[in-house]
Order: structure tokens, then sequence, then C-alpha cells
């Protein structure tokens, strides 16, 4: 059976994805122009971004749970505010509170998940429903809003509710900080390499995720179809990552996410390839952290945001960045430069 802590982490990371992208397909509902709505959907990934690193070092000092509980309790926030209030301004405020309860839960949920014992089972489970949360919020998003607009807020804000409720009585042991704060920063190059697979591989995925919309003749019903199953891919391979002596798995992950990104040039079975490679390799690279982490005498909440900063920054950073090439490269040239990009990146995985 999972232990209170485990229910509550896996809880938490479905209820604050479906949360985050319930609203996705409401946009032009919420907002009076294309500019709103933009600045609407990236409010949150801002928020995230500059909340992982700072919240997964209080991790460190004051204890996982704590702290897991603390951003449960910002994205509950968030989701009454997005759900009582029409103000684009508000909304944009709450948006980006919700980015920061994302950023607070990420380091010390995978801090605490990476350190029990049969950690690529407990990771490849995380990320199970960290894609089952997306697809769900994405999916009861667009099904809710025919009954009310912002039925799928609704629900996912009930959800973190009760795991508030539930967290209350989630006992955290006294956890002390392992090194010191100024080691951390000192040794942080040893992350250097593996961050900057984290960030190739997650950017350049999400190159394929802004572009396709816009390359593929598929109708809109099809469209989201295809787009669901890069989540469904993961899904089914973090599931396989576990189930199946995988030797090299953060390697065989890129090398599927960079055929599936190849792929995504001719065909929507691409999507779920590249999906589930990016699965296989998120499993892997957080348990080669692990181990990295138990070298180099880091804390784990420090190297848990260092690396979830890293795939935030390329997921926010890369898919801009290419398209400003936009006028002299093809989308299918994008999609193929991305897959060599991704390949690339074995040699950096290999350095650390």
């Amino acid at each position: 059976m999972l232990d209170r802590r485990l229910l509550l982490i896996y809880g938490g990371v479905f209820s604050i994805m479906g949360l985050s992208n319930s609203i996705v397909p409401i946009l032009d509902m919420l907002s009076e122009s294309v500019v709103m709505s933009s600045i609407l959907f990236s409010a949150y990934f801002g928020g995230a971004m500059v909340s992982l690193l700072p919240f997964g070092m209080l991790s460190d000092r004051y204890g996982y749970m704590r702290i897991i509980l603390f951003s449960i309790v910002l994205s509950f926030i968030s989701g009454v505010g997005i759900s009582f209030f029409d103000d684009p301004t508000i909304l944009v405020l709450m948006r980006v509170l919700e980015g920061i309860g994302c950023g607070a839960f990420f380091p010390p949920a995978l801090s605490l998940v990476s350190m029990l014992p049969r950690n690529r089972m407990r990771v490849g489970q995380f990320n199970f429903m960290i894609n089952f949360g997306l697809v769900m919020g994405m999916v009861a998003g667009g099904g809710l809003s025919l009954l009310v607009l912002k039925g799928s807020v609704y629900v996912f804000t009930f959800l973190l509710a009760i795991l508030c409720l539930a967290g209350l009585r989630t006992t955290d042991e006294p956890h002390k900080i392992s090194y010191d704060v100024g080691s951390d920063f000192e040794r942080a190059k040893t992350l250097t390499p593996i961050s900057l697979v984290c960030f190739v591989l997650f950017g350049f995925t999400g190159v394929v995720l802004a572009f396709y919309p816009f390359y593929a003749e598929l109708s809109k019903l099809y469209l989201g179809i295809a787009l669901g199953s890069v989540y469904l891919g993961a899904m089914v391979f973090s599931e396989v990552a576990w189930r199946v002596p995988i030797r090299n798995i953060t390697v065989v992950g890129i090398i599927t996410t960079a055929l599936g990104t190849f792929l995504s040039a001719y065909t929507p079975l691409g999507l779920f390839i590249m999906g589930g490679g990016s699965g296989l390799a998120f499993v892997g690279i957080v348990c080669d952290v692990s181990q990295l982490i138990e070298r180099s005498r880091i804390n784990r909440g420090f190297a848990m945001g260092i690396l979830n900063t890293a795939i935030y920054a390329g997921f926010s950073i890369v898919p801009p960045l290419l398209g400003l090439f936009s006028r002299v490269l093809s989308i299918n040239e994008m999609f193929i430069i991305s897959s060599i990009v991704i390949v690339l990146s074995i040699a950096l995985r290999r350095n650390t």
C-alpha cells in the first residue's frame, strides 16, 4: 500500500497539472485579445520558473512534506481566485500564483520520490500522474465548458481542497539540511551537463508542440487527439520505464524522443513516440540526478530545483528562439533540426 506521503504527492501532482491545463481550452473565452490570452498562458510558466530553485532550497531546510503541503495550499488559493474572478488582471495574478505553487511542489516531491526504495518505479508513477493530470485537465477543460465555463477549474480546485485537509494529518519528520548551502552553488557545476540535457530535450520537444498546429492539416478534433497522444505516450512509457529492466534508460529515452520528433514531420504517430521517449528520459534523468546527489554531496531539493528550472527554461526559451528563424526554415526543417539536436545531447549525458 502507498503511504500517506505518496498519496499526497501523486494526488497533488495530478490536481496541480489538471488545474494548470484546465483553462487552456477556454483561454479565448477568458481573454479580451490574443495578447492577453498569451499572457494568461505564459504567466503560469513565469511563476514556476522563478520559484523552483528557491523552494527547492527551502525544502532542504524545512522539510519536503511541509513545502509540498504549502504548494498545494497555494494552488488551491489560485484555483479559488480563477473560479470567482473574471478580471483579466486578477486572472493573470492567479496564474502567476498557480505557477509558484507548481514551482514549490516539484523539487520537494521529486526529492522525496527519488530517495525512496525502488525509486525508478516511484518516479515512473509520478511522471504517469503528471501526464494523466495534463490530459484530464485538457479534456475536462473543454468538455465541462459546454456546461459551465470554468467547470474543470471547479473540479480540480475541489480536489486540491481535499488534499489540503488530508495534508494536515501527514506527519513530517524533522528534516535538517544535509550540507552547507554555499557548497551547493560550488558543486552545482556537476549538474550542468544533465541540466543542459533537460534544457535541450524538453525545449526542442516544445518546438514540435508549439508549431504542430500550424504544420498539420488536421481538423480541430484530430489535432487535439494528436497533441493529446504526447501525454498518452509519456504515460505508457513511464509505466514501461519501471516494469521493464531497460539499461541506459536515459539514452534510450533521448534516442526515442529524437525519433519521434523526426517522425512528427511526417506522421502524427511521431507525437506519441516523442512523448513516450521524453517519459523514459525523464524517469532516467531523475534517477541519474539522484545518484549524482549521493556522489557530489549536493542537497536534494537544490538539485531537483536546478533540474526542473532547466526543463521549464527549455520550454520557455527554445520554441520562440527557433521561431525567429521561421522565415528561413520551414516547420518541417525545424522538426528535423530539433531531432538532430536532441540526439547530440547524448554527448552531454555521458559527462554526468
